[in-house]
């Protein structure tokens, strides 16, 4: 989870829209709820994706 969070800071720091920012936190999530996930398993990828984004929004705030 960490190295989300180091990847999420650095696609921050080469952000230049004000919206890249939430999308970069949603592509990076949904990349590792795949990951985890499979492929296949697109319900379990979107719950996993759910899960992600909170346990990044909350390691922000460290």
């Amino acid at each position: 989870m960490r190295d989300a969070l180091v990847e999420l800071q650095r696609a921050d720091g080469e952000s230049i829209l004000s919206g890249q920012r939430e999308q970069n936190r949603r592509m990076l999530c949904a990349f590792y709820a795949l990951k985890l996930c499979g492929r296949g398993r697109i319900s379990a990828a979107r719950s996993r994706m759910i899960d992600t984004e909170l346990q990044l929004k909350s390691l922000e705030k460290i």
